[in-house]
């Protein structure tokens, strides 16, 4: 999988290609309606260098349950 990809399958802008060395899927993932629950962890190793000059990420800390 490419990271830091702006398009898919893509080195442009940086962006660097990386294993997955363990991976765990939404244990709700179906293949048939694979636009709910697309989401996965993957540890990557070695690690990836990311440009903090070309990034900005801020986390919500306002937490939203939804319950």
């Amino acid at each position: 999988m490419y990271v830091g990809a702006y398009r898919r399958e893509s080195d442009e802008g940086g962006a660097q290609l990386v294993t997955c060395q363990e991976y765990v899927g939404h244990p709700d993932f179906s293949a048939i309606n694979f636009a709910s629950f697309d989401v996965a962890l993957c540890k990557i190793d070695p690690p990836v260098f990311i440009d903090k000059s070309e990034v900005y990420l801020e986390l919500d800390r306002k937490s939203t349950r939804l319950n």
